[in-house]
């Protein structure tokens, strides 16, 4: 039995142990009476209320479904963020970065590297200069200052 089917059985166990007793409960919130009542937990197990158990137990099956479903779908997103943390086709020159699943002769697949963090992300891009690059422009705006003297 894999986990799946035995995720969704536990879901129909909970349905049965926990939902219908606790519906039980509540009961009198809905029709009149004496509001909760959590004398009325025992009697959840009791043969009369089977059928209920049982729908009980498909609601508590429908609940892990839906939780299944989220967390195949949150897994898919995770592998998505690990493909974009994985390697890009990016420009030997200009540093653009072209989307994957385009050709590299189509031009329109190229986009900068800010403009594609945001389409990817959804994240916009802050600038600054690291030490390497700042030396290097001083160093090149000294030279010049040095010429025009």
């Amino acid at each position: 039995m894999n986990n799946r089917t035995l995720n969704i059985l536990s879901g129909f166990v909970l349905g049965i142990l926990l939902l219908h007793p606790l519906s039980m409960a509540f009961e009198g919130l809905i029709h009149p009476g004496p509001g909760i009542n959590t004398d009325n937990l025992w009697e959840a197990y009791n043969p009369h209320h089977l059928p209920m158990s049982f729908f009980f137990g498909l609601v508590g099956m429908v609940f892990v479904m839906l939780n299944l479903a989220y967390a195949s779908r949150l897994a898919s997103k995770e592998q998505r963020v690990s493909v974009l943390e994985g390697l890009l086709p990016i420009c030997a020159y200009c540093k653009k970065i072209r989307e994957a699943d385009k050709p590299a002769q189509d031009r329109s697949a190229w986009h900068e590297v800010e403009d594609y963090h945001l389409m990817k992300s959804g994240a916009s891009v802050t600038h600054g200069m690291c030490p390497d690059c700042y030396d290097e422009i001083m160093a090149r705006l000294d030279k010049e200052d040095g010429e025009e003297v």
